[in-house]
């Protein structure tokens, strides 16, 4: 191979190595920032949300430490508002999703959210923040359909063949309800 075309082919590759680089980078889809409650995208503070996208994680890792940490294996969820980046506490991160918590420091009426991996930085998605957004999960884990119900004595299902009695003590499990007192961590 003659040393000018040896030179152009070193170019070509030169050129194409940072595309081929690029193709892993984190992307979070379009309305891919979502609560956990019924995956629409009002987000409260402290509330769990879900971010999906391409190339989020190079491996389906959970959090096995509270409080939840805000890096796993190299990925982390960005907030930005206002000039101020907060990192959310994970409880899980894959290629295609990842499940955080947004920081209680994230007020409305608008942050944008990023994905951080080894690979490089997403694209940032604006996501509308309420004071409030409550949210039942459902046993369908999508806002629809029954509420997710249990005995607080036993924590079974609270179901027809068991049904709720008068005066017992039930439990509901709810996303969104902002800020609480007394304050604490996400």
């Amino acid at each position: 191979m003659s040393s000018a075309l040896r030179q152009r082919f070193a170019m070509l590759v030169l050129l194409i190595a940072p595309l081929h680089a690029q193709s892993n980078l984190p992307r979070i889809n379009e309305g891919g920032v979502v609560n956990a409650g019924d995956y629409t995208s009002v987000l409260s503070p402290g509330m769990h949300m879900s971010v999906f996208g391409v190339h989020l994680a190079g491996a389906t890792k959970v959090a096995e430490t509270a409080p939840l940490p805000t890096v796993l294996d190299g990925v982390s969820v960005e907030v930005l508002q206002e000039g101020q980046l907060v990192r959310a506490p994970l409880v899980f991160v894959s290629a295609g999703q990842i499940n955080a918590q947004l920081p209680y420091e994230a007020l409305g009426p608008e942050v944008r959210v990023r994905v951080r991996t080894p690979a490089g930085v997403s694209n940032e998605v604006s996501v509308p923040v309420q004071p409030c957004a409550p949210r039942l999960l459902t046993k369908t884990m999508d806002g629809r359909g029954e509420a997710i119900l249990l005995h607080a004595s036993s924590y079974r299902l609270v179901s027809e063949d068991a049904p709720a009695l008068l005066g017992e003590t039930v439990l509901l499990y709810l996303v969104g309800l902002g800020a609480v007192t007394p304050p604490v961590a996400a």
